[in-house]
């Protein structure tokens, strides 16, 4: 089985497959283990070729192996790797963004009311309503719905009590 090719690879060929080597016997001589080893490393070169050609570098690129030493990062080490969007909110909450709270909690309070008086324009309803546009706009912490609405109706409060003190 140690000849079989991953199914899961995104190599073909020899890049898929391992290098066989004949075990040593227990009265192995040096002959034997250079042998083994040449084997080896006549694998070894020819599949850095392969390998050089699957990630499209050519052979005769005058830095190719620190180009495929990182593009070998890149595809297995998570620090390698490079993303334009951070998971997840803002990390702060900024003077702004208490304020666009307050502003986008008001004005879904008046959408609210204007469904007519059935619907009630309480904090907790536009503030679930709010998390359901936000989309990651707010830094909100929480494993939940439950937690979130807690914790954005808490930095409301705080927005709403810093304003009321000049301090936003």
């Amino acid at each position: 089985m140690a000849n079989k090719t991953d199914r899961r690879s995104k190599y073909r060929g020899d890049l898929a497959r391992n290098i066989f080597v004949e075990p040593l016997k227990k009265d192995a001589t040096l002959v034997d283990l250079v042998d083994n080893y040449n084997t080896v490393a006549i694998a070894h070169e020819s599949r850095l070729g392969l390998l050089l050609d699957s990630y499209s570098i050519p052979p005769d690129f005058p830095d190719k192996w620190k180009n495929l030493s990182i593009v070998l990062a890149i595809t297995y080490v998570p620090g390698f790797k490079t993303t334009h969007n951070r998971k997840g909110a803002p990390a702060k909450w900024t003077s702004i963004l208490k304020l666009k709270l307050l502003i986008d909690v008001n004005s879904t309070k008046i959408s609210i009311m204007e469904k007519g008086p059935a619907h009630r324009p309480t904090d907790i309803a536009a503030l679930n309503i709010i998390l359901d546009r936000a989309n990651g706009v707010y830094p909100v912490k929480g494993k939940n719905r439950e937690s979130q609405v807690r914790n954005l109706g808490n930095i409301l409060s705080k927005a709403r009590k810093e304003i009321s003190d000049g301090k936003l």
